[in-house]
C-alpha cells in the first residue's frame, strides 16, 4: 500500500505488540495504546512559506507518523478485542459508529482521487482508530466511577507532545517556532493545530483540577498552565476561542469556584506577556488579539473548487486550503461528503441536548455531561476553521469520539438506574458517582 514505509511499519507493529503485552499483564494498561495513538496523531511536519519541510529532531517519525500510527492502532485494537474484558455498560458502538462511517466514506472516495491502495489504507485507519477507542475506552468504562478515565486520557495526551517539544527547544529552539511572527509549532504540523489540540487538553485538565483525584491535582495544574502558554505562543485565536467555549460550557450550570478560571486565565496571559517582554522573547500576542480575517480567502478558494466539481470533488491533493471542514469536504469529495458532516453535526448536537434534558434532575452527573458536551461543541466550532473532520489521522476526531462515548455510557447507566427504580430493586446510589465523592 502506498504511503507505508516498511521500517516504520515494523516499528509501529512492535509498539503494538508491546501494548498487547502490557495489556496482558494488566488490562488497564491498554489505555497506553490510545495515548500512543494520540501522540502519533499529534505530531506532524510543518512547512515554511516556500512549502519546504521544517526539519526538527523528530522529523523521520513525523514524516512517517501515519505508518507508525497504523501499527500502534492495530496493536491497540487487538489488545482491546482479545485482552480487555467486555464492559457491562453498553453504548460504545452507537457512540462511535457515525465517526467511523465518515472515515470509511472518505476513504472510499479517496479511491477516485488517490488510487485504490490509498483508499484501502484510509478505510483501515478509520476502522482501527475508532475500533480501538470502542474496544479499549469503551470496555474500560464499567461503572459511574470509571467515566473520569476519559478526561484523564485527554489531559495526559499532552505529556508526550510537550516532552518532544521540550527536546526541540533544547536541541534547536528556533525550530520550535515558525513564520515571520515566530509562532510556536512544537512538533505539530502548524501553530493553529497545536493550539486547538491544547484547548481540549487544557479543558480536561481544568475539569480534573476541580472534579478529579486530589492526589493528581498538581499534574493537572501543570498541564493546564503549559497548555495555555502553548495557545498564547501559537498566537491562535481559534485555540483561544475553543478553550473559552469549553470553560464557559462546563461553568454555565455552576457559578461557584470554577468561574474564577476564566479571569485567572486572562490574568495568566497578561503576566506571561509581561514576562516574555522582559526576557526579550517574541510571542505573537498581537495576532492572538487581532480581529483580522485570515480565513475568507481560503473559504472562497474551497467554495470555487467545490463548484468546479460538486459531485466528486477535486481530492485533497488538489485542494489548496483546508481551513473549514465542511468546505474542505465539499471541495475534496463532493456534496455527499459535506452532507455527511452536516448530518453528523446535527446528530451529535441532538445527543447533547437529549442528555442535558435527561439529567436536569440528576445534578450528580452534571459535571460529566457538561464536559462531554463542551468537547463536542468545541469540536464542531473548531471545524469551522480547521479541516480535521476528514483527516485520516488526527487527535480531534478521537477527542470527539471519547466525548460521544462518555454521553452514550451515561445514557446507558441512567437507563439501568431508572430500570432498577421501576422494579423496586436496590438501585445505584448516585452519591457514589466519582464526581460527587471526590471531595468537591
Amino acid at each position: 500500500m502506498t504511503g507505508l514505509n516498511a521500517t516504520y511499519l515494523i516499528l509501529g507493529v512492535v509498539l503494538g505488540l508491546l501494548i498487547m503485552l502490557a495489556t496482558a499483564i494488566n488490562s488497564r494498561w491498554s489505555m497506553l495504546g490510545l495515548l500512543g495513538m494520540l501522540f502519533m496523531s499529534s505530531i506532524g511536519v510543518a512547512t515554511d512559506y516556500r512549502g519546504a519541510p521544517w526539519i526538527q529532531w523528530l522529523y523521520p517519525l513525523q514524516e512517517q507518523r501515519n505508518t507508525v500510527f497504523a501499527g500502534v492502532a492495530l496493536g491497540t485494537f487487538a489488545a482491546g478485542w482479545l485482552l480487555v474484558p467486555p464492559s457491562s455498560v453498553g453504548g460504545a458502538v452507537r457512540a462511535l459508529l457515525f465517526l467511523m462511517l465518515i472515515g470509511i466514506f472518505i476513504g472510499l472516495m479517496r479511491a477516485i482521487h488517490a488510487g485504490v491502495p490509498d483508499s484501502i489504507l484510509s478505510v483501515l485507519l478509520a476502522l482501527l482508530t475508532f475500533g480501538a477507542v470502542m474496544l479499549v475506552a469503551g470496555r474500560r468504562i464499567d461503572a459511574w466511577e470509571d467515566l473520569d478515565v476519559l478526561p484523564r486520557l485527554v489531559a495526559l495526551s499532552a505529556l508526550l507532545p510537550l516532552a518532544a517539544a521540550c527536546v526541540q527547544l533544547f536541541v534547536n529552539p528556533s525550530k520550535a517556532f515558525i513564520g515571520n511572527t515566530n509562532r510556536f509549532v512544537g512538533v505539530g504540523a502548524n501553530p493553529q493545530f497545536m493550539a486547538c489540540l491544547s484547548a481540549f487538553q487544557v479543558l480536561c485538565a481544568i475539569w480534573l483540577i476541580y472534579f478529579g483525584s486530589l492526589a493528581a491535582r498538581l499534574l493537572w495544574i501543570v498541564i493546564a498552565i503549559t497548555g495555555i502558554a502553548i495557545i498564547a505562543a501559537a498566537g491562535s485565536r481559534t485555540g483561544l476561542l475553543l478553550l473559552m467555549i469549553g470553560v464557559g460550557v462546563i461553568s454555565i450550570r455552576r457559578f461557584g469556584r470554577i468561574v474564577i478560571v476564566v479571569p485567572a486565565m486572562l490574568l495568566a496571559m497578561v503576566v506571561l506577556n509581561l514576562l516574555v517582554d522582559a526576557l526579550g522573547i517574541d510571542i505573537p500576542f498581537a495576532r492572538l488579539l487581532s480581529g483580522d480575517n485570515t480565513r475568507q480567502q481560503a473559504w472562497g478558494i474551497l467554495l470555487g473548487q467545490f463548484v468546479s466539481s460538486p459531485l466528486l470533488g477535486v481530492g485533497t491533493g488538489a485542494s489548496e486550503k483546508s481551513e473549514n471542514s465542511l468546505l474542505y469536504a465539499a471541495a475534496s469529495y463532493g456534496i455527499l461528503a459535506a452532507a455527511l458532516l452536516v448530518a453528523f453535526a446535527a446528530w451529535s448536537l441532538s445527543r447533547c441536548v437529549r442528555l442535558i434534558r435527561r439529567t436536569n434532575s440528576v445534578p450528580e452527573v452534571h459535571p460529566f455531561v457538561d464536559l462531554f458536551v463542551a468537547m463536542i461543541i468545541m469540536y464542531l466550532v473548531g471545524s469551522i476553521f480547521e479541516g480535521y473532520m476528514i483527516a485520516r489521522v488526527s487527535p480531534m476526531p478521537i477527542f470527539c469520539g471519547l466525548a460521544l462515548l462518555g454521553l452514550a455510557k451515561l445514557d446507558f447507566l441512567l437507563d439501568e438506574w431508572q430500570d432498577s427504580i421501576e422494579s423496586d430493586e436496590a438501585h445505584p446510589d448516585m452519591d457514589d458517582v466519582d464526581v460527587a465523592s471526590s471531595g468537591r
